[in-house]
């Protein structure tokens, strides 16, 4: 199985700590490199696949960097994170993904999904930028395709990883970041009926659950 790891970046310190324990294969890995100085060039050398978006592509389009490659299992991890002993005990728990993926206790910091889980669900919405509520619309999403979430079918599998998390949202406390939450919001409401939550539509933008 071909595993990939996309992680959007923006800020050196906290990436150069997270990548202070990647010990797999840099072919392995996919870095969005949102900064406006572009410091993941240092890695190119070690064979990383590095994309370059001073502007800021955003939370969303940097993740479908990583569903846009061949990957038939993606990781879509945090910079914030350090792997205590290394990004092979991802690997190593992937073994217990079910045929969507795999869930852990660092929610959307770090969570993986299988290609067919993409095939049916889509693409990350990239009108929420730079980021959050991205990852509300596709848990809606993976719920409406019984994926996740559903009553009526299994979830996603849980694990637990042995990692330090450097903070929480970090480029936004920084000031890297600026991110209009009202309008995001505004566009989630009208998206699905309603906040996170508190959905109406099984179809976007028109059709309410009855």
């Amino acid at each position: 199985m071909n595993i990939k790891f996309v992680i959007p970046v923006i800020i050196e310190e906290i990436t150069d700590k997270c990548l202070s324990k990647y010990d797999l294969d840099w072919k392995q890995l996919i870095l969005v490199d949102n900064s406006k100085d572009g410091f993941c060039k240092k890695y190119l050398d070690k064979g990383a696949e590095i994309r370059f978006h001073p502007e800021n592509l955003g939370v969303a389009g940097s993740w479908n960097y990583g569903i846009r490659s061949d990957a038939d299992f993606l990781w879509i991890i945090s910079s914030s994170l350090i792997f205590n002993k290394g990004f092979s005990e991802l690997v190593e728990v992937t073994k217990q993904a079910n045929e969507y993926g795999l869930l852990t206790e660092e929610a959307w910091h770090c969570i993986g999904f299988t290609r067919k889980t993409f095939d049916k669900v889509g693409m990350f919405d990239e009108q929420f930028y730079p980021g959050y509520y991205e990852d509300n619309d596709f848990g809606y999403r993976l719920k409406l395709a019984g994926i996740h979430n559903h009553p009526d079918y299994p979830s996603l599998p849980k694990v637990k990883l042995d990692v330090t998390c450097q903070g929480n949202a970090i480029a936004l406390k920084s000031g890297v970041v600026n991110v209009r939450f009202d309008i995001l919001q505004e566009y989630y409401k009208r998206k699905w009926g309603g906040y996170p939550g508190e959905e109406k539509f099984i179809i976007p933008f028109n059709q309410e659950i009855t």
